[in-house]
């Protein structure tokens, strides 16, 4: 192949943009050559596979089945109340959506989407306590600080509207040089200011929405993520967009828009049509995932932006898996990848009352205001029907009637309800969307509320499936990457050469310590010479942090890196109790231990876990030093008892845990 046809720029085209002029010539090696054309022919079969039409997707009206776009578009539109429009109107005529999808989809959603997924962390073949602890911790940090609990959400709105929603589970960093001063024995001279250099790493892991019309599966014959053998995540992105977040790859400079590029150029042939318009200013990403021959290629407007020399990259991730995860609202079929969305599912029952809703409106429209019929063709002429307008007609009065026209009837009131019902019997019925209904106690609407999750308990096991695959690529990708230094110091040796030092990061959560108590976890990773240095100071800085309720725990990464475990999800961690019921329920376990096992409970933990459930501030409530607890104080109240178990039974619907129960009842007899 002659060289100019390589060259972007080996085209005279009329307009350029300044990415035209700014951009280096792509020559690529006869290896590179191949990567490009084999990723793009990959690619394009993948395409291909999804876009067949498949039966799974239905049918559309004219007895044709859908593809995957078809059947995406279809659900959106149910979803925005944008269904089928009626054609050739009266300006009179109704042309109304009624969101029943949308309704029942947010009643769906708030059912079971309360809180994201809690995961339990379990050694394979030996449990231990600490490092298992130490996972779920690292665990719910990079949760919060991911907003995990907002990206849940998403993730099952996204699995309801198009009946797939897939994620991607991966890492990010990026570097910052700093001078940091360095004060002297006296402080800092503003005359004589020394730095020292220090490089700032910082490290995320992070999971990102992918949208399922730019994700190809490569295999349609398996359900399971991680039996797919390859997968493709295309993106369109601004030329700008692309430059500011691959600009850490080598091939990224080569990149041209796709106005740049014309159907005589190279590269013309490894990007899709509609990237190539005048003056688009769009690059098309495929990102290649394949874990059966290890490779990760990146192609933006068939430049290969990420090679390693002449070599594919490997997966960067230590697990080797397809860095995605899915969930799906209910299964078409064990051998699918994708899922049925609610949308579809309601599909037949929004149309017919879409249409039946309007038709009764225009009926009733006409019912009120009733046409005028007459034997004269001159009777009607120029007579405007408002309110206080006198009329000349040239006609006999008694020639004009009204013609009569019932409204709805009640067969048309009963379809609807029919049709109502139906729909219900697919999703959740009134009470449990929270609408008042016959009972209109809390007690009904809270056992509606969980007979409406019991409904959904496939769905969110399919949730929880996904998650146990999130859980897994993540803790991996923490191991790998959030296990190794975060700081780089740079320092004069004694001999005055430059020295190195590392430095390790800490996380820190709230949640409950090793003695109970509820508090701040801090956990720093180190090195033996360090960890040594805490180890033999350990009781000291105990003394110092416990009663500010801080707990800190000093590791080696390889205490936990060559750690075997395993992840299984929480039941009912989705579902999060009312505050109400929560501080019930919280005041008759704390009866029941204190009854059953008074010389086991640990009183002082269990006030601070109860403070905690009535969100009230321990320095208010707990006594000091010194003090000492009023006379009275901490005894049982006669005639007082039951408040906990009326709240109890009033909000779950007689469920009880134990027998009576005051406030002021919290010591064992």
């Amino acid at each position: 192949m002659a060289e100019e046809k390589i060259k972007i720029k080996g085209v005279d085209v009329e307009s350029k943009s300044e990415y035209y002029y700014q951009t280096p010539e792509y020559k690529p090696s006869q290896r590179a050559q191949l990567v490009i054309k084999n990723t793009w022919e990959r690619y394009t079969e993948m395409r291909n596979n999804r876009d067949i039409n498949h039966r799974w997707f239905g049918k559309r009206r004219d007895g044709t089945y859908r593809t995957l776009l078809d059947y995406i578009n279809i659900c959106e539109k149910r979803w925005n109340s944008d269904g089928i429009p009626r054609t050739n109107l009266e300006e009179w005529q109704a042309s109304v959506f009624k969101p029943e999808t949308r309704n029942k989809i947010i009643a769906i959603l708030s059912a079971v989407a309360q809180q994201r997924p809690g995961m339990k962390f379990k050694g394979v073949e030996n449990s231990d306590f600490l490092r298992e602890q130490i996972l779920d911790d690292l665990y719910t940090w990079s949760e919060n600080k991911d907003n995990g609990d907002e990206m849940a959400i998403y993730t099952m709105l996204d699995a309801l509207i198009h009946g797939t929603a897939v994620r991607y589970e991966g890492y990010e960093d990026s570097k910052k040089v700093i001078q940091e001063l360095e004060p002297g024995e006296d402080g800092y001279n503003l005359y004589d200011l020394k730095f020292k250099e220090k490089t700032i790493i910082n490290k995320k892991v992070l999971t990102k929405e992918v949208r399922l019309q730019d994700f190809y599966f490569g295999s349609l014959f398996t359900r399971h993520m991680d039996e797919q053998p390859d997968c493709v995540w295309r993106k369109l992105m601004r030329i700008k967009d692309f430059k500011s977040e691959f600009s850490g790859w080598g091939g990224a400079k080569y990149v041209l828009p796709g106005g740049d590029l014309t159907d005589e150029t190279y590269f013309a042939s490894f990007t899709s049509e509609e990237i190539r318009e005048v003056d688009s200013e769009l690059v098309e990403v495929i990102r290649y995932y394949n874990k059966e021959s290890d490779q990760f290629v990146i192609l933006a407007n068939g430049v290969w932006v990420n090679p390693l020399g002449d070599k594919v990259c490997p997966l960067p991730f230590s697990h080797k898996e397809l860095p995605f995860f899915s969930v799906v609202f209910e299964p078409f079929s064990s051998d699918f990848p994708y899922g049925k969305a609610a949308p579809d599912k309601y599909l037949n029952e929004q149309d017919a009352i879409n249409a039946l809703y309007n038709m009764m409106l225009d009926q009733t429209y006409v019912s009120i205001h009733k046409p005028l019929v007459t034997g004269d063709e001159d009777a009607l002429d120029d007579v405007e029907l408002v309110p206080g307008k006198v009329n000349y007609i040239g006609a006999d009065v008694a020639n004009i009637q009204e013609l009569q026209i019932s409204p709805p009837s009640n067969a048309a009131f009963s379809m609807l309800n029919i049709l109502h019902q139906s729909l219900q019997e697919s999703s959740v019925d009134a009470t449990q969307q929270g609408q008042a209904g016959e009972d209109r106690t809390a007690t009904a609407t809270r056992i509606a509320a969980a007979a409406a999750a019991r409904t959904f308990g496939l769905f969110i096991q399919f949730v929880f499936h996904g998650w146990k695959r999130k859980a897994k690529l993540r803790v991996s990708n923490i191991l790998q990457f959030l296990t190794l230094p975060d700081q780089i110091e740079k320092v004069l040796g004694d001999d005055g050469e430059e020295q190195f030092k590392e430095a390790f990061g800490s996380f820190k959560l709230e949640t409950q310590l090793m003695n109970g108590k509820t508090g701040n976890r801090i956990i720093e990773m180190v090195d033996k010479e360090t960890l040594e240095e805490k180890f033999a100071n350990r009781l000291t800085e105990r003394a110092e942090l416990e009663p500010k309720g801080i707990e800190k725990l000093y590791i080696l990464p390889e205490f936990i890196r060559n750690f075997e475990w395993d992840v299984t999800p929480i039941p009912d961690s989705t579902i999060k109790e009312t505050p109400d019921v929560e501080q019930a329920l919280a005041l008759q376990f704390q009866q029941q231990v204190l009854s059953l096992y008074p010389d086991l409970s640990n009183r002082e933990a269990m006030f601070d876990e109860l403070l905690r459930v009535f969100k009230k501030d321990p320095s208010q409530f707990k006594l000091q030093l010194g003090q000492s607890m009023i006379p009275g104080m901490g005894q049982p109240t006669q005639g007082q008892g039951g408040m906990a178990n009326q709240i109890v039974q009033r909000q779950t619907g007689g469920r009880k845990l134990g027998g009576e129960l005051s406030l002021n009842q919290l010591s064992p007899r």
